[in-house]
């Protein structure tokens, strides 16, 4: 629903939060450190991009991350490996 965030005041699409009952964008949502949760996957305090079936919290890093295929993710880190290898202390190809 477009409305007027009661934080920020822009104009933008607004949900009411369950907290406060306030009109709260997803930008300032995210922002607001009372609705970051430890991440199941990480252990990290963040904004929580969604739960697992159980309903733990799941960061965007790791949720970005699960959303990769797994071979894909060691070939990309392979990659990396191999392009550091394949440098000089300088950061210069060798």
């Amino acid at each position: 629903m477009k409305g007027t965030c009661d934080v920020c005041k822009k104009r933008r699409t607004v949900r009411k939060n369950r907290k406060t009952g306030k009109a709260i964008c997803l930008n300032c949502y995210r922002k607001d450190p009372s609705t970051h949760e430890k991440c199941f996957e990480c252990g990290e305090v963040k904004p929580v991009a969604m739960r697992n079936e159980t309903s733990k919290a799941i960061c965007p890093a790791c949720y970005q991350r699960s959303k990769v295929p797994s071979a894909k993710r060691r070939k990309l880190s392979k990659h990396l490996d191999s392009a550091t290898v394949a440098t000089n202390p300088n950061g210069a190809p060798t």
